[in-house]
């Protein structure tokens, strides 16, 4: 699986001509005492000559340097206390039809992980992290022990999860690249059966191959169950959780197939796709305060009522530079069903989105509040309009 939205490899062409950068940094470094790490890409030209390379690290330009061949590499610093950082490049090329120029990854950032302990001179970043390093579905064997480790000694991202909710406190769940299939049938709200419950604040984050595979969750055929549920959590404290990296894929559910957010949620660089909602909400159901980013919302349905890309029946939806295409409403709503709250479109294209009724993008209630800006709706259908 090849993302949309984390491409490894970004080429510009020409007539003939072509330009590329490809990411060799690892997906994870190993922390230094100096803090300094090396950022390196392979920038390859036909009908130009490379003239430079540039590193983006947490935003700021790094010039790199030519080492070997393709090879280009700069040592950038970083703050010591950071877990994670972001990435990009833009490679500058000139030949005889001018000059030229790539970014990778066309849209967005690459994440880094720096593994190790920061100093102890350091804020508390996160109470707990959790590395997933097995791909099996199965339970923590002691959730709250501090331990995330199944019956075969391994950290699923299950197990991750019931770790997480079980410590108070935000944590983080780091995943390596690779599909997740989630199998174990039951119903309850702790993660250790049927979807992955989030009850607690959490920051789980996905990592990218260099062959451009990201992390994939989806539901088994069996489960009859949605892929993540985002409850509201306890008192007056919302649970927050912060998803990158995703691809959330074949849930069922009456309600939100791929992601149930009751809670705050932030949804960046991810994918929804391939959702039921046997009700309604088939790749999203919102009532809690929910941002997708740089994300892609595609070809989730519903059975019996409104909003296969998403429905909202309270909160806010915040949707910035992503996509909803080729979803399908057997009502209203073929993109987005909004019963209630607010909602805010900024560079969002909807396209190819279907309604058997009506509002083959967008069906709003008159309750429901807008702000839209720079958006594309086009090539929708609604067989009642």
């Amino acid at each position: 699986m090849r993302r949309s939205l984390l491409i490894l490899m970004t080429t510009a062409t020409l007539s003939g001509c072509a330009l590329s950068i490809t990411d060799r940094t690892p997906a994870t470094l190993t922390r230094t005492t100096t803090a300094v790490y090396d950022v390196e890409a392979d920038a390859s030209a036909t009908g130009y000559t490379v003239s430079g390379v540039t590193a983006y690290v947490q935003g700021d330009p790094f010039p790199m340097t030519n080492v070997s061949g393709n090879r280009w590499r700069v040592s950038a610093p970083l703050n010591p206390c950071r877990n994670t950082f972001s990435l990009s490049f833009t490679a500058q090329g000139t030949g005889r039809f001018g000059s030229a120029s790539v970014r990778e990854p066309r849209t967005g950032d690459l994440q880094k992980w720096i593994s190790g302990n920061p100093p102890a001179t350091c804020p508390a970043t996160f109470g707990a992290t959790y590395s997933v390093n097995g791909f099996n579905d199965a339970v923590d064997t002691s959730p709250g022990d501090g331990v995330c480790q199944t019956a075969a000694r391994l950290c699923s991202l299950r197990a991750a999860v019931m770790e997480a909710n079980a410590h108070a406190g935000a944590d983080q769940i780091l995943v390596p690249a690779g599909v997740y299939n989630l199998t174990l049938v039951g119903e309850d709200a702790t993660a250790a059966a049927g979807d992955l419950d989030i009850t607690d604040t959490v920051t789980i984050t996905g990592a990218t191959a260099p062959d451009g595979t990201g992390v994939t969750v989806q539901a088994d055929a069996a489960l009859n169950d949605r892929v993540l549920d985002v409850h509201a959590g306890a008192g007056a404290t919302p649970t927050v959780a912060t998803l990158t990296g995703l691809e959330l894929r074949t849930g069922r559910a009456g309600l939100g197939g791929g992601l149930r957010n009751a809670a705050v949620t932030v949804f960046t660089d991810g994918i929804i796709t391939n959702n039921v909602g046997s009700t309604a909400a088939g790749g999203i159901h919102n009532t809690g305060a929910l941002t997708l980013r740089r994300s892609v919302i595609k070809e989730n349905r519903t059975e019996l009522a409104t909003g296969a890309g998403v429905r909202q029946d309270s909160g806010s939806l915040l949707v910035e530079d992503s996509a909803f295409t080729d979803n399908h409403s057997n009502q209203h709503g073929g993109a987005m069903s909004i019963v209630a709250g607010e909602v805010s479109l900024f560079n969002v294209t909807l396209h190819g989105n279907r309604a058997d009724t009506y509002g083959g993008a967008i069906h709003a209630n008159p309750a429901a509040l807008f702000k839209i800006r720079n958006t594309t709706i086009t090539g929708n259908r609604a067989d009642a309009d």
